[in-house]
């Protein structure tokens, strides 16, 4: 919500793909401390979006902030060897996450002549270039050397 237009109550259960139930409970928490409301649906005239408050966007550039903190600050007595084997782990992390997303099959396709010489595989899933709408990746800043 943070990072969107005013959403139909049906939105967020779907992008994060869980009972509408589970949203709705917790849309009304939000709303009764003051960290988001309703607001009229511009295409449908009954119907309500909900926002973030100005309290609510706040909150969340709270939480960004000090988990940015955090993530800088977690291996800042790491060795450079340290660095790079995280640095592999996340990318290959990365490049398997398109195939494990809910309700999706891996796309195979063609990436390099058949019979490479290096004797991997001419084929794989393909990367994806956007991040799945529910996906807000914690900023990782990784200076290698």
């Amino acid at each position: 919500m943070a990072d969107s237009e005013p959403l139909r109550p049906g939105e967020p259960a779907a992008r994060l793909g869980v009972e509408a139930s589970h949203v709705t409970r917790t849309v009304q928490r939000l709303r009764r401390t003051g960290y988001a409301s309703r607001v009229p649906d511009p295409d449908v005239r009954r119907a309500q979006r909900i926002e973030l408050t100005g309290t609510g966007r706040q909150a969340v550039a709270r939480l960004r902030e000090a988990g940015a903190r955090g993530m800088r600050r977690a291996p800042a007595d790491w060795s450079p060897g340290e660095l790079r084997q995280l640095a592999t782990l996340f990318r290959r992390m990365a490049d398997g996450f398109p195939g494990c997303a809910a309700d999706e099959e891996p796309e195979v396709r063609p990436t390099a002549p058949a019979g490479r010489p290096d004797g991997r595989s001419a084929v794989r899933a393909p990367r994806r270039a956007a991040v799945p709408p529910y996906a807000n990746p914690s900023p990782l800043f990784l200076t290698v050397e």
